[in-house]
């Protein structure tokens, strides 16, 4: 093991590691730099972004993988990274900054099934839990504005950002992906290969999202796979991937 060096500043605890590499972090983390790697493969086991895609990474956290993304795109290339816990979000945009990732852009919100407002819920270390537990305007009783956060569909994030397409879109956003895909229509034409965590894992019925979420990107024409089952690892049997079939797909 590498020495990693740790230290507390301000709200974060600060983690410097490979290649000048720094992550902030909640609370310290022994291993950062497995941290931000453990996952990728699991992520990138149907398509791997190269140097010049646009990659859009849905549930970013504090954006230990989005230091991945980032080297893997190049200077060329752009990540947009979308979280809606507001203190992962803070430190998503203190760790683009603290990596110099100039070809990175955090988005503030949450992406649903409709626009307005929504709730997280959840306190977990580095927000790798939270999850959305109800929506609301900003009129509804016994609700305080301050506790809200954006939210929109994923053809809305896609229009503002006016992407005309994405290489790569990773969505990990706690059992709310059926919903997103229920409300999407133009991006089934925009990102051309998707990797989508659905959480059946969980046992609980709101959270059996597998068969709604292959279903739906069934629908819209697109290729499917869902990743080999794993004793040690129940959740990454329920992944599942799309790409856009090549006829189908502009530059």
């Amino acid at each position: 093991m590498r020495p990693t060096k740790i230290r507390r500043n301000g709200l974060d605890w600060l983690h410097y590691f490979g290649h000048g590499r720094v992550l902030a972090a909640e609370s310290p983390i022994l291993r950062p730099r497995r941290f931000c790697s453990t996952n990728i493969p699991l992520f990138t086991h149907k398509y791997s972004p190269k140097v010049g895609d646009v990659v859009v990474d849905l549930g970013a956290g504090i954006g230990a993988d989005v230091l991945t993304w980032s080297k893997m795109v190049g200077q060329d290339g752009v990540v947009v990274a979308v979280e809606a816990d507001p203190d992962a979000f803070r430190r998503l945009e203190r760790n683009i900054e603290l990596n110099s990732l100039g070809n990175t852009r955090a988005v503030f919100g949450a992406v649903l099934d409709y626009q307005g407002f929504a709730h997280i819920a959840g306190s977990s270390p580095n927000a790798l839990c939270n999850r959305v537990v109800n929506h609301s305007d900003r009129t509804e009783a016994n609700i305080n504005p301050a506790s809200l956060v954006p939210a929109m569909t994923l053809d809305q994030l896609l229009a503002s950002l006016s992407l005309s397409h994405v290489n790569f879109l990773k969505m990990n956003i706690e059992g709310s992906e059926a919903r997103v895909l229920s409300a999407s229509r133009e991006c089934f034409a925009v990102v051309k290969n998707w990797c989508i965590s659905c959480h059946d894992f969980l046992g609980i019925p709101e959270a059996h999202t597998l068969k709604a979420v292959t279903e739906a990107l069934g629908r819209h024409g697109l290729n499917l796979d869902i990743h080999p089952r794993d004793e040690g690892r129940p959740w990454v049997g329920y992944y599942a991937y799309a790409s856009l079939p090549r006829s189908r797909q502009v530059a």
